[in-house]
């Protein structure tokens, strides 16, 4: 018979206070987690988002306001970018 101790950590790529957060969509904590792994990108399109996901631009980028409507990230467009920052 094995015995298996159990430690449960409060931490992870993506911050738990957003996992667990039930009015946060399963489509803005995927696009999250894309960003949070990604270290400093620079892409013309969101395809590097969309491409992995197999979803729509615009699917991504209704998860990215939503993400910026809780205060997670913040975005603004200069010289037709996107500029996206992770608070």
């Amino acid at each position: 018979m094995n015995n298996f101790t159990y430690y449960r950590r409060r931490w992870a790529a993506i911050p738990l206070d957003l996992l667990l957060n039930p009015t946060v969509s399963l489509a803005a904590k995927a696009v999250a987690g894309i960003l949070l792994a990604a270290d400093q990108v620079s892409h013309n399109t969101l395809s590097f988002i969309s491409d992995p996901l197999n979803v729509s631009e615009e699917e991504v980028f209704s998860a990215l306001t939503e993400l910026e409507a809780h205060g997670i990230i913040s975005m603004g467009e200069e010289d037709e970018l996107i500029n996206i920052n992770i608070l």
